[in-house]
């Protein structure tokens, strides 16, 4: 049974599995499945070039086939009333199947007659599945006459209905047919272009699988291959760019398949020959793209037609009876890194020239498969905050619907503006920053406003360098702040390495490095060097004074320093005081260490008062100078 899952959206819902089973020439296929490709028997086409497929949009079970004369279901059969379509064999394009907007069950054909044909037709038919095999309802209504053989579609801006492109005969007229639930709209959208040619009928054409490319090829003398903007909204044709007209001979015979790349940005063109071509098409102008040339040579003498697979992978139609086709395995990759081979995919039956014509906008890589990607309204602006700390990089994203350009503004930050999708930015001082985003397409713009959040950095303390003596304890840091987290390095001769101010007590010089974290994750970093040795504390000799009378003391070695009796000192805890001794006898200073080591060459420092005078004293002083 013919079995169909609704959805309130036509399109939003389908899954990407149209493509998994391909007919062609004669009595060959492929099947996809699970990024494999094997052969599909019980073919029933017997055509040189232009047939289509399509499987169940969930399933990837077969629905049917067509050459674009006859149709036949999954089983194999011609369906109810399934002969006679307006295709043709030879038909570059000669076929495509479109989903109908109205009816989940229903299918439009459009066909395109080959160039023997009496009559050059675009025309379309309808089959429906009510019966489980399947019947035309309604058979080659015509819609344009002297059509070439170039047939292409994608879905629409809105992802609601689809676009059927064709092509003039000998005019260098592109035509857009518009469907819908309504039907199709048999007026077309009329696009016309400048070119000195008026031969138009064989060769490829395709519309890029993001939508916003149409590109062309025409088999003539000296070819002909020229790349268009695609509007999904309006189905217009707009800024045309000759890669190849005339100037740049491909072959006699001119390029005949092409296709672009499933991340849009490379085209592939074939000329009956063992070459392909590749051109990276979004390039700003047409000397440019057509500069940009690089040529896969195969092995095979061979090459026409040209298609994406589900995989992503594109094949290659060999012709001449070809039992095998060929495969372009990375295909958004320049050069030679597409890994273009021959012979890669054997085949129950032989290709000739044509593969199934699909819609390439189910194999877009970078988007949306379905639905809209070019909208039809204004974009979304979206984009999320970020924070970290002085100094870091944040990181800004452009996640808008629907934007196809953007503009950033950073106040304050580096750098100050961006037009990338992805933007780091660093700010040197913290606080909270606006950041603006503007994104656009061709229907309007938007603009949304984020915040950049800079936390500051923890203040890192570890002190003075410090000079201690064998066995003595040292306090290291500073006062602790109660947000942040404290750790030194090395952990060795430390009281508690988590705190901010430990006793050290190293039996050696230390560096002894400080990571201060705070609550928002910053760092901050010092370092105290603590020296451990023997100390030689000095003072100066002893001198005599009148009464009255001052002097300065000298003491050395130290870092700390105590003189007593501080009575007639200036200061008592520096290591060069002022003395005014007043009493009798003589006054000694001393500044006992209890590490310092005072050699005997070095004693107390006294002060003596000349005698007779009887306001004189003679006082004994000596100082110690402890570190």
């Amino acid at each position: 049974m013919f079995v169909v899952a609704l959805s309130s959206n036509a399109f939003s819902a389908i899954a990407q599995h149209e493509a998994d089973n391909w007919y062609f020439g004669y009595y060959s296929g492929i099947s996809f499945q699970n990024n494999s490709v094997i052969k599909a028997e019980g073919g029933q086409t017997r055509t040189v070039e232009g047939c289509a497929s399509i499987s169940d949009r969930y399933t990837g079970d077969l629905l049917f086939y067509t050459d674009g004369i006859s149709v036949w279901n999954g089983k194999h059969q011609i369906v109810k009333n399934g002969k006679g379509l307006k295709g043709g064999g030879s038909s570059t394009q000669g076929a495509l199947i479109i989903p109908n907007p109205a009816n989940r069950i229903e299918y439009y054909i459009f066909t395109v007659a080959e160039e023997a044909s009496k009559s050059l037709d675009l025309s379309y038919s309808v089959i429906s599945f009510e019966n489980d095999s399947g019947e035309i309802i309604s058979k080659n209504n015509v819609i344009l006459t002297s059509a070439s053989e170039k047939l292409t579609g994608t879905i629409d801006c809105d992802g609601s209905g689809f676009w059927v492109v064709a092509h003039h005969t000998s005019k260098s007229i592109i035509y857009s047919y518009h469907i819908d639930k309504l039907g199709v709209n048999i007026t077309p959208v009329i696009s016309p272009y400048i070119s000195d040619k008026s031969y138009f009928v064989r060769g490829y054409m395709k519309i890029s699988p993001n939508r916003e490319k149409l590109i062309l090829t025409s088999t003539i003398y000296g070819g002909y291959l020229a790349l268009f903007n695609f509007d999904a909204k309006s189905g217009k044709i707009s800024n045309q760019m000759n890669i190849i007209d005339g100037e740049d001979t491909i072959s006699v015979l001119g390029p005949y398949g092409v296709t672009f790349s499933p991340d849009n940005s490379k085209c592939y063109v074939t000329n009956y020959s063992n070459t392909i071509y590749q051109y990276e098409v979004n390039l700003p102008d047409a000397t440019s793209i057509r500069n940009s040339k690089y040529i896969l040579n195969g092995n095979y003498k061979y090459n026409a037609a040209l298609q994406i697979g589900p995989n992503g992978k594109i094949y290659v139609a060999q012709g001449n009876e070809s039992g095998s086709l060929g495969v372009i395995s990375y295909p958004n990759l320049k050069g030679n890194a597409c890994n273009y081979l021959a012979n890669v995919v054997s085949l129950s039956g032989e290709c000739h020239s044509g593969l199934p014509n699909f819609m390439d906008y189910i194999f877009n890589s970078t988007g949306p498969v379905y639905g809209p990607q070019i909208p039809c309204a204004p974009p979304i602006a979206t984009a999320i905050s970020d924070s970290d700390c002085v100094g870091s990089r944040l990181v800004f994203k452009d996640i808008s619907k629907y934007a196809k350009r953007r503009f950033w503004s950073f106040p304050s930050g580096t750098p100050s503006t961006s037009t990338d999708s992805i933007v780091s930015v660093t700010y040197s001082k913290a606080g909270t920053y606006k950041v603006r985003l503007v994104a656009e397409n061709d229907n309007g713009s938007d603009t949304t406003y984020t915040e950049a959040i800079i936390f500051p950095l923890p203040t890192a303390n570890a002190g003075e360098d410090k000079n201690i003596c064998q066995n003595e304890k040292i306090q290291l840091g500073d006062k602790p702040e109660v947000v942040n987290t404290y750790s030194w390095l090395p952990i060795t001769d430390l009281d508690n390495p988590s705190i901010a101010n430990p006793n050290a007590s190293p039996k050696s010089t230390t560096q002894y490095i400080l990571t201060v974290t705070s609550e928002h994750g910053c760092i901050a970093y010092d370092t105290v060097l603590v020296t451990v040795g023997n100390i030689v504390a000095k003072v100066s000799n002893d001198t005599t004074i009148c009464s009255g009378s001052s002097v300065q003391l000298l003491a050395s070695g130290g870092a700390k320093y105590t003189w007593t009796p501080s009575t007639g000192l200036s200061d008592s805890t520096i290591e060069n005081p002022i003395a005014t001794p007043t009493k009798k006898p003589p006054t000694k200073y001393s500044s006992p260490a209890a590490h310092a080591k005072i050699p005997h060459s070095s004693p107390s420092r006294s002060i003596h008062n000349p005698p007779p005078t009887p306001d004189k004293t003679k006082p004994s002083a000596s100082a110690q100078a402890q570190k």
